[in-house]
């Protein structure tokens, strides 16, 4: 029982962790493609 919870644990944890990381890199990935939006395209939005 205990070595079930432990495992629940573990798994629950890094699946948080990965969760986070690939929020993470989609929002750097975002902000990049915004940048480089802003960046090479002309803005015409106020």
């Amino acid at each position: 029982m205990k070595y079930i919870l432990k495992y629940s644990m573990e798994n629950t944890l890094s699946m948080l962790l990965s969760i986070n990381i690939y929020n993470t890199l989609h929002m750097y990935n975002a902000y990049v493609m915004y940048y480089i939006c802003q960046k090479y395209i002309p803005n015409r939005l106020p």
